[in-house]
């Protein structure tokens, strides 16, 4: 950890995407919160966009930095802005660019919840229905369902067995 995820507009055609991971590595690296093996950056370049309805042609670049939780809110705060400082010297654009290009830099805890995915088979005794004319339900005779269950559980989870 951390994990960075780069996404920035196909009209900044001068970035160089390998100058632009290493930037923000050294950047990461400096700060001392880090060990160089777990930085681990990747970057996307968004072929469709869309900035505003009738704005003239603008860029971005937006950058998410994921960590794990511990961190205190002063720590995710200067990492988030010697990030954007990082960004806005722009060493990683091979020529200035002819568009307005708006900065982002989001810092973002991750594993605050837990998300286990859980499979189940149960059983259960249920009453079989039958309709009758109308259309209402009729409890016909008893009968076991075995399924399989497959369900996402996000926050604390916590088992008990009896």
């Amino acid at each position: 950890m951390p994990h960075i995820i780069v996404n920035y507009s196909a009209n900044l055609i001068d970035l160089d995407e390998l100058q632009l991971l290493e930037q923000i590595n050294s950047t990461l690296l400096d700060s001392k919160q880090f060990v160089e093996q777990d930085i681990k950056s990747r970057i996307f370049k968004d072929q469709s966009f869309l900035i505003g309805i009738n704005l003239p042609l603008e860029a971005y670049i937006h950058l998410k930095l994921y960590l794990l939780s511990g961190r205190t809110a002063e720590q995710k705060k200067q990492l988030g802005e010697v990030l954007l400082q990082a960004l806005k010297i722009k060493k990683y654009l091979q020529s200035d660019s002819d568009f307005k290009t708006q900065i982002c830099v989001e810092v973002v805890d991750i594993f605050d919840n837990i998300v286990v995915l859980v499979s189940l088979t149960f059983k259960a005794r249920l009453p079989l229905f039958t309709v009758d004319e109308i259309g209402y339900p009729l409890p016909s005779k008893q009968f076991t369902l075995t399924c399989p269950l497959t369900c996402w559980v996000v926050g604390k989870v916590t088992l008990q067995y009896k």
